[in-house]
């Protein structure tokens, strides 16, 4: 399902309206996003038997994590460009699952940046209040 973004609300589909102003419904969103970045942590954590290289320290353990997950990014980034390159050399057919899972790839990780930096639900949606 593609949902349209205008000024006055978050999402906008034929069957259902969230306005940004229903605070009921901006407490779901910001719940949502805690949700999969809970569920992210979870599936992809950062523990010694993963990585027996991941330092002791708060601060060094959180730069080693982002550092980690940045690297990944860019990894992601490649796999992405790689696509349209593809397609104006004409290599590849339309499928677009392997562009897709990149973009996936992104979003998981940038969900997992931000709950090493702290972002919450409600800073996410705070900031979409400003950007839309």
């Amino acid at each position: 399902m593609t949902h349209k973004v205008n000024s006055s609300s978050l999402f906008v589909d034929d069957q259902n309206y969230t306005t940004m102003n229903n605070e009921a419904e901006i407490k779901k969103i910001e719940h949502a996003f805690d949700t999969v970045m809970d569920a992210i942590e979870e599936k992809w954590m950062f523990d010694d038997r993963r990585y027996p290289q991941l330092p002791k320290r708060e601060h060094e353990r959180t730069d080693f994590i982002i550092k980690h997950v940045i690297l990944r990014m860019l990894n992601s980034i490649a796999n992405i460009a790689q696509y349209p390159e593809a397609r104006d050399k004409k290599h590849v057919s339309g499928n677009s699952s392997h562009l897709q899972n990149g973009v996936k790839s992104q979003m998981v990780n940038s969900f997992r940046i931000a709950r090493q930096l702290g972002i919450t639900g409600k800073d996410i949606v705070r900031y979409l209040q400003e950007k839309v």
